[in-house]
């Protein structure tokens, strides 16, 4: 029997959770193992910047999946696909298939995480129906669910971006090595459709070209700040959010000069608030600030109480 929608969303919030809590308690040892790619950069960056690595979104995209599946594999039971359709990270457990999408993201491309995060047709089950001038509609590659021993496994989407600063120029201005933020996304699987709708998209990043013009939408921007809440959750009274975020203390407040829409020139605070462009009192909900030292991580509720706010 498929789930109820307050079902559905009760399985992806319990698995938006452990993604969660699994992230922050290997947080120091996912931030040692980011940190080796700068001790080691003199050893690679030639090789990177002229092979054809370089056209992925950062330095960090192969290693963060490669530190999170390690990571995955030693505090779940989740067993590894092997469906060739689906994110890199892509799991069986006993309740669902879980698909974990990691997206590195330089600051400086701010139209790519200020309250979106790109997914692509082979990462969702989500129908959006706006074609955006495209001949044909977006279609999502992965099932709603899959039928295995006659049981019927939802498949859930999850992403995970990263935030963070060019190795050259933390090197060149001593920046704090580590990212600036860790958001986690819950996007909503294709059956609630209904319950979203086209609230939560915005324009895709990329197109399927067909006689050089748009054919189809190859993805689309999950646009979760326009309605971060679990939708059928909150209309039982269970209010709980889509997002979590780890953001860095270090960076708190500072500011950078980024790339938004169509390159429109945007000076972005690093503040949640400001990165999610969701509330405060909800961002305030969602996020855990942490600081990194040599032998731990430390993790804080989120408050803030104002800063020296400094263009980086």
């Amino acid at each position: 029997m498929p789930l109820t929608d307050e079902g559905l969303e009760t399985l992806e919030l319990l698995f938006l959770n452990t993604i969660h809590d699994i992230t922050l308690k290997y947080l120091q040892e996912i931030l040692e193992r980011f940190y080796l790619r700068i001790k080691l950069y003199s050893f690679w960056k030639k090789q990177f910047t002229s092979s054809e690595e370089i056209k992925r979104l950062s330095d960090l995209g192969v290693g963060a999946e490669r530190v999170f599946h390690t990571i995955f594999a030693k505090s779940t039971n989740w067993s590894p696909s092997s469906i060739p359709v689906g994110s890199n990270l892509f799991y069986e457990s006993d309740k669902a298939f879980v698909n974990v999408d990691i997206k590195s993201i330089y600051v400086e491309n701010s139209w790519d995480y200020l309250g979106v995060s790109e997914v692509g047709e082979r990462q969702t089950s989500y129908p959006m129906q706006n074609t955006w001038g495209a001949k044909e509609k977006f279609m999502p590659q992965l099932p709603v669910y899959y039928e295995i021993n006659d049981k019927q496994k939802p498949c859930l989407t999850y992403i995970i971006q990263i935030i963070h600063v060019d190795i050259d120029r933390i090197l060149e201005k001593k920046y704090d090595p580590n990212a600036i933020a860790f958001i986690l996304l819950a996007v909503p699987n294709g059956l609630l459709y209904e319950k979203y709708g086209e609230k939560i998209i915005e324009e895709p990043k990329s197109y399927h070209q067909k006689e050089g013009r748009r054919y189809r939408p190859a993805n689309f921007r999950y646009a979760y700040y326009s309605y971060p809440w679990f939708a059928e959750l909150k209309t039982k009274g269970i209010e709980q959010y889509r997002v979590r975020v780890a953001f860095n203390g270090n960076y708190l407040g500072k500011r950078f000069a980024t790339k938004y829409k169509f390159n429109e020139e945007l000076i972005v605070e690093m503040l949640p608030e400001k990165v999610t462009k969701m509330p405060y009192d909800i961002a305030k909900k969602t996020t855990t600030i942490f600081r990194k030292t040599d032998d731990k991580t430390i993790l804080t509720n989120y408050e803030f109480k104002g800063t020296t706010s400094i263009l980086s």
